[in-house]
């Protein structure tokens, strides 16, 4: 069997590195896999750029005019949105490989346009990293969608307050018309997002199952906490240290960083400066530091590199993910392969997950104050801190190490392959 994965990289963000790390399981369950990117990281050489230097001068200028078309739409909907396009032939390289299947991951960024999706002759399956393949032009619905992903994207029923040019029901559109000969074979790693994809028109009637992203489990382990510190070269006491982490984790709105923040504010009012400090990477240290409201920060920067990360999850003494919406989000899954308890709102696929008070804490949606409860509740005895550090752990090597979700993906490929494929318009 040979699989042709393609995504936009193979590092820089939770898609990017979730697919990677599939691919690479792939490779050392004895599956012949190629992981294609439009921007390549490192020297693997199972890595390989898409097209040559027309790709990777596309790769920097498309993606510029899609943010600056996107600007047509005033939407309330802060999200990343992406409108797939520019058609770059890449199709064309896909159809012409020796690949028994393309399994398509995050593939915006201009890598494929929406046309050229639905002439790709190859069986496709399709991991789906957020809900952009369902959607509009948007990879999440906002909270005021009003269900369009699930109805259809009509004038009557969009969002109050969005104006200007409706992008994402053009989007949806040309989704519905390159794609309604295309079948796809869609993973979600998520029950929710695969609850989602199912409920969608676009989807209606397509192949949706749940498999979720894989962990080296050896990699991502617990580490002696005192050394994991020492390594860092945080002295924080007898304080415990509270752990917030991720690509543009201070930036980006949908990470929540805010909503720490006021919890933090909550926890100042009960004397929690004097109890903890926080540690935060995939951002440096701010200018204006009156945010911190007294806490002592740790700002560790950008962390790409697996070792440094299961230091840094074993050097905290829990992880918080105040996300407004996540699939199956690396970090939680890291932090818990480590020992290291989370506390994130019920949201998305976190449930997936976290399992309230057995190997973490759920809080209500937006609750700041119930997720300032959360971190005392899972910090406050130390038997019960074991016994949720010990549970975190042990649901990640039943569940989600590489072996164990490798397996779905061969049996899935393997049933994708041995059904009839229907004729599409490829050329």
């Amino acid at each position: 069997m040979k699989v042709l994965h393609l995504c936009y990289s193979n590092d820089g963000g939770g898609a990017a590195r979730a697919a990677f790390r599939i691919h690479t399981g792939l490779c050392q369950a004895g599956v012949d896999s190629t992981f294609m990117v439009s921007v390549r990281y490192g020297d693997n050489k199972s890595v390989i750029t898409a097209g040559g230097k027309w790709r990777s001068l596309a790769s920097i200028i498309l993606p510029t005019l899609n943010k600056n078309i996107v600007r047509l739409q005033k939407s309330n909907n802060p999200i990343i949105h992406s409108l797939g396009v520019f058609p770059t032939g890449l199709h064309r390289l896909i159809n012409n490989s020796d690949a028994d299947l393309v399994n398509l991951h995050w593939v915006c960024g201009e890598m494929l346009s929406i046309a050229e999706i639905g002439k790709i002759t190859k069986p496709i399956v399709w991991t789906l990293h957020d809900s952009w393949m369902f959607c509009g032009a948007e990879h999440h619905p906002g909270a005021d969608d009003c269900g369009r992903y699930r109805k259809g994207y009509r004038k009557d029923n969009r969002p109050v307050g969005n104006s200007g040019f409706d992008l994402d029901r053009w989007t949806w559109r040309r989704k519905m018309h390159y794609w309604k000969k295309q079948p796809f074979n869609i993973i979600c790693p998520s029950q929710w997002l695969a609850q989602c994809a199912k409920s969608s028109m676009l989807l209606e009637g397509e192949n949706v199952v749940s498999i979720p992203n894989g962990i080296d489990s050896n990699l991502y382990r617990k580490i002696n906490k005192k050394q994991a510190r020492n390594l860092l070269n945080i002295q924080c006491g007898e304080k415990q240290l509270i752990l917030v982490g991720g690509v543009s984790v201070t930036s980006d709105k949908n990470k929540g960083f805010y909503l720490l923040q006021q919890a933090l504010e909550h926890l100042a009012e009960m004397g929690g400066r004097e109890q903890y400090e926080v540690l935060v990477f995939g951002a440096s240290r701010p200018i204006d530091t009156r945010c911190e409201q007294g806490f002592k920060y740790h700002y560790l920067g950008q962390v790409h590199d697996d070792l440094t990360l299961a230091i840094t999850y074993s050097a905290a003494d829990i992880y918080v993910a105040p996300s407004l919406i996540e699939n199956l989000p690396n970090t939680v899954m890291e932090s818990m392969a480590c020992g290291t308890p989370c506390i994130a709102f019920d949201v998305g696929g976190i449930s997936d997950l976290i399992r309230h008070k057995q190997n973490g804490y759920l809080a209500v949606p937006y609750e700041t104050r119930d997720l300032a409860h959360g971190i005392q509740w899972v910090l406050q005895d130390g038997v019960q801190y074991r016994m949720l550090s010990k549970s975190a752990r042990t649901n990640i090597e039943c569940h989600f190490s590489l072996p164990v979700v490798v397996k779905q993906y061969q049996c899935f490929y393997q049933d994708v392959l041995a059904k009839p494929r229907k004729d599409t318009n490829g050329c």
